[in-house]
């Protein structure tokens, strides 16, 4: 049924999970996530970002942005927040 296949069985546990809540969820409310999830998706597209996890630096006060895609080390992450606060 969705991204990530069919609901859990109502009774079914995952974890201390109420799978019937979840699977409620999933049945009331999934079209619409599912949507809001493409949407986002689209717009990462969009941005160039194909890949999780992703970041988005912004400067308010000069309008510049980054980003970094993948896992990466401290360095790239001061790296790229000195550029982007450069311009």
């Amino acid at each position: 049924m969705g991204l990530q296949g069919e609901p859990p069985r109502d009774h079914e546990s995952i974890d201390g999970i109420d799978a019937g809540g979840v699977g409620a969820c999933m049945r009331d409310r999934g079209a619409d996530i599912e949507s809001a999830i493409r949407e986002d998706v689209d717009r990462a597209l969009q941005l160039g970002i194909s890949g999780s996890p992703a970041f988005v630096l912004y400067d308010r006060d000069t309008d510049e942005a980054g980003k970094l895609v993948g896992a990466q080390p401290y360095e790239r992450f001061d790296e790229a927040i000195s550029a982007v606060r450069q311009g």
